[in-house]
């Protein structure tokens, strides 16, 4: 099993809208191959030391 960590902030989640098809099919390929697909944002903390 592998984990698939996606930014969601405007990236695969467009702001304001529902995610697109594409990208649901894509994590439901991920889910039957056994994988997870992991979702995530990016903060400013996250790239500081």
């Amino acid at each position: 099993m592998l984990d698939f960590f996606f930014d969601i902030d405007g990236t695969l989640l467009p702001f304001g809208k529902p995610a697109p098809d594409s990208a649901v099919k894509a994590i439901a390929m991920l889910k039957e191959e056994g994988h997870r697909g992991i979702p995530g944002y990016w903060t400013e903390s996250c790239g500081s030391a």
